[in-house]
């Protein structure tokens, strides 16, 4: 009885959530709820797990339903919202395994439950963050942006959505590419976890690297507020490119404020720098998701070509922070790439960029401010990796000193 109670109870606080985010009519809140569904598969489950996890999945789908959650009016919306519910399925499922099992039996499905939840919570906290700050900061420098936009020589995102507009099965696949990286992000912590297990070290902890960007991204959108193209300039994007000649203020109350910096880029970032190596197959394809997401990044109208310029950086930074070794080189390569974000965002909004003459001068500088942090972390890995091996050779030494003395 204690254990029903206490899954209804964990069912309907799911549910709750889903409602809150609207998961059936919302394509990135639905996509994350689905990726403990992957996770689960990846692990090789049961007949007895799949099961638990599509009746724990229906009984939540029958309480969103009752409870007045919202729908979307295509097929595909609901297709996902029903693959989200059996996500939620697979969630609860190994949430209640873990509550129940033995405390020595805890270790290895902590590690399922942590790849399983991670997405789900990041989504539904960025949504209510983001929906808070809306309110507060109604006020957007959106104008600015696109006029930094323009200093280019042309509009990025506005080239780039209209050549896609032409190609339709390029433009599905950015579409597809932009939505699934909740599921990307789960399917690369497994595989960090396994490559664990293995004994394949690496100098920072993926999850909080993806944490810790997420927190000071959401701290830079409040310095330099922006809604995107696809809001900001709605009748505009992508057909005509709009001839900003007022950089004011904008107005748009209830739009996210997630456009500056690309936190969407420095996701894809993230995967990509930390697990390649792992495999060739495994490395073409984060290259390939890499360049897809920053094309897609602009295609939808959700950021500007100089919030992509700020993510490099921002990834550095915090894959510095999180490093497990406590080296000069760490703190030197963090604050390098720290300056780097809040200089690039800092000249942008207080309109120093603009004042760059010619698109020369921009293109050169926004390279730099790109390419910098790549440098910065190879310094970084290899001077950390070098400091892993060290302290793992010391740590051996006293076992080899009987044998070497006999």
């Amino acid at each position: 009885m204690e254990r029903a109670i206490l899954t209804l109870i964990a069912t309907w606080f799911v549910t709750l959530t889903a409602v809150a985010v609207h998961v059936g009519s919302a394509w990135f809140p639905a996509i994350a709820l689905f990726s403990p569904l992957l996770v689960l598969l990846c692990w090789n489950p049961t007949w007895r797990d799949v099961g638990w996890s599509l009746a724990l999945g229906a009984i939540a789908y029958g309480l969103y339903n009752l409870h007045g959650g919202t729908w979307g009016p295509s097929l595909g919306a609901h297709v996902v919202g029903w693959l989200a519910f059996a996500g939620a399925g697979c969630l609860l499922r190994l949430w209640l395994a873990w509550a129940w099992t033995v405390p020595a039996e805890r270790h290895w499905l902590t590690q399922r439950l942590r790849c399983a939840a991670f997405m789900p919570s990041m989504s539904v906290t960025a949504g209510l963050l983001l929906g808070l700050a809306a309110r507060v900061t109604p006020l957007t420098f959106d104008r600015l942006l696109m006029a930094s936009d323009l200093k280019f020589g042309a509009a990025p995102a506005w080239e780039v959505a209209r050549w896609l507009v032409y190609h339709p099965i390029c433009r599905a696949i950015c579409d597809f590419v932009y939505n699934t990286l909740p599921l990307a992000i789960s399917l690369c912590l497994v595989i960090d976890q396994r490559g664990k297990r293995t004994g394949i070290s690496r100098v920072a902890e993926l999850q909080y690297v993806a944490i810790a960007t997420a927190i000071s991204g959401f701290i830079l959108f409040q310095f330099c507020p922006a809604a995107g193209p696809y809001v900001a300039f709605t009748a505009q994007f992508p057909a005509a490119v709009p001839q900003v000649l007022d950089i004011s203020l904008s107005w748009f109350p209830f739009a996210p404020r997630n456009s500056m910096p690309s936190l969407h880029f420095a996701g894809v970032l993230i995967l990509l720098w930390n697990l390649r190596g792992r495999g060739k197959w495994l490395t073409c394809g984060l290259f390939a998701f890499s360049a897809i997401t920053a094309v897609s990044t602009l295609s939808t109208g959700q950021h500007y070509f100089v919030d992509l310029i700020a993510s490099p950086a921002l990834v550095v930074a915090n894959q510095a922070l999180c490093s497990r070794i406590n080296h000069p080189a760490r703190w030197i390569v963090f604050g390098a790439a720290a300056v780097l974000t809040v200089g690039w965002i800092a000249a942008i909004r207080s309109d120093l960029f603009l004042a760059v003459p010619g698109p020369a001068a921009i293109w050169l500088l926004a390279g730099f401010v790109a390419l910098m942090p790549l440098a910065l972390a190879a310094i970084l890995e290899r001077q950390l990796g070098a400091a892993i091996r060290d302290k793992s050779t010391a740590s051996r030494l006293p076992a080899l000193r009987p044998l070497t003395e006999s």
